[in-house]
């Protein structure tokens, strides 16, 4: 009697040992989600490095409006902030959220590198991941269920900064990038763009954006040698602002087109008039008569006391799909909600009215360009937008 007994013991231990070794996070989240009556739990990553980013801040603001009106489904929704502290650490930070069986979706990443580490662990962990700053045409692929972006791919910003470059005159392009993910995608694409318009490429140099405290004058040096009429810069802040700087004091003062990524106030505030006449693109535009647009800008100057950049929209815009995703889905369960995301269709909020492609990404997103005067940025009249 003692044996079977002792027999039985030891299937019980090995039943629960070996369901340890194959239990995964996911299994907890979605039972969480599917049966929790309590907040619903939001990741937000982005980069405190810079305090010019109010990317968190359009966030809070959707936040407050959502649970002012009584939440979603019912439920309060509850963020969670974590600062990725630098461009190389978003598997890390991924995992540290991962690890949260109640959080099901998570909002983020300031640059691409980080984004498309952290897009592998919230796949595998079945968390709904929005990425509105990611640009990389890569991110969405390989049939990933769990990842979107809710912002146009490099292949849209080459073709249209190709646009412009050719409006303005220029026929002699230099391409810069910082050899990260997302300059190295946007310049090999803007190479390819500004080809077909007919535009020239003079030649395509690269820096290192892991020596923070590099000295660009060697660099700039042999640009000098070249023979080009405009520069178009595939980098990300601060250390673009650093070589616009640099080439100027160096008296190179040849135009200068950026990515998306110069779209920051730091870029004045480094640079100086070294970056006056910068050209980038941007995907909101506050000038715009939309009652969405106005209602957000004064919600967020109540609020902060200032009106929202484009950091502080794409928060706002970000937070607002995630709601609008569980409320009709009538879910928070991660794999109903991406479902939805997967077909949503002619969204419409504060960039505008797009929609969301069966492989993740956006849709339709106008895009505008921007000009850099005296310190502050402003529409370029031949911006229009585009629509897919």
């Amino acid at each position: 009697m003692i044996k079977k007994i002792l027999i039985v013991l030891v299937f019980i231990i090995l039943f629960f040992s070996l369901r340890k070794c194959f239990y995964h996070p996911s299994e907890e989240r979605f039972s969480r989600a599917e049966k929790g009556k309590g907040n619903i739990v939001v990741g937000l990553i982005w980069d405190d490095y810079s305090e010019h980013s109010d990317f968190d801040e359009g966030a809070d603001v959707a936040v407050e409006e959502l649970n002012g009106k009584g939440g979603v489904l019912g439920r309060k929704i509850r963020m969670v902030k974590y600062d990725e502290e630098s461009l190389f650490t978003g598997g890390q930070v991924a995992r540290r959220f991962a690890r949260n069986p109640d959080m099901v979706a998570v909002i983020g990443h300031m640059y691409d590198d980080n984004a498309t580490a952290a897009s592998v662990v919230f796949e595998r962990n079945q968390m709904v991941f929005l990425a509105p700053f990611a640009t990389i045409p890569d991110l969405t692929g390989c049939g990933l269920k769990y990842v979107f972006r809710n912002n146009p791919t490099d292949t849209d910003y080459a073709r249209e900064i190709a646009k412009v470059m050719k409006s303005r005159g220029h026929e002699r392009v230099l391409i810069i990038d910082d050899n990260t993910l997302y300059g190295r995608a946007l310049s090999k694409l803007l190479y390819s763009e500004a080809n077909r318009q007919g535009l020239k490429i003079a030649n395509h140099r690269s820096y290192s954006y892991r020596s923070i405290d590099q000295d660009f004058r060697p660099f700039i040096a042999a640009l000098k040698e070249l023979q080009f009429d405009t520069i178009f810069l595939a980098a990300n802040m601060p250390l673009a602002a650093k070589l616009i700087k640099t080439a100027f004091q160096m008296g190179l003062r040849t135009p200068v087109f950026g990515g998306d990524a110069l779209e920051s106030s730091e870029l004045w505030g480094i640079a100086g008039p070294a970056a006056e006449g910068t050209v980038i693109p941007t995907t909101y535009n506050p000038h715009l008569p939309d009652p969405v647009i106005d209602f957000f800008k004064s919600r967020f100057f109540e609020k902060n006391k200032r009106y929202p950049g484009v950091d502080a929209a794409q928060g706002y815009d970000s937070m607002h799909l995630l709601a609008f995703s569980f409320e009709k889905s009538q879910s928070i369960v991660p794999l109903s909600v991406s479902s939805t995301m997967h077909f949503l269709e002619n969204w419409h909020n504060v960039r505008g009215t797009y929609s969301l492609t069966q492989t993740g990404d956006e849709k339709g997103m106008p895009i505008y360009f921007k000009i850099l005067r005296q310190g502050k940025f402003e529409f370029l009249e031949e911006s229009k937008g585009f629509k897919d």
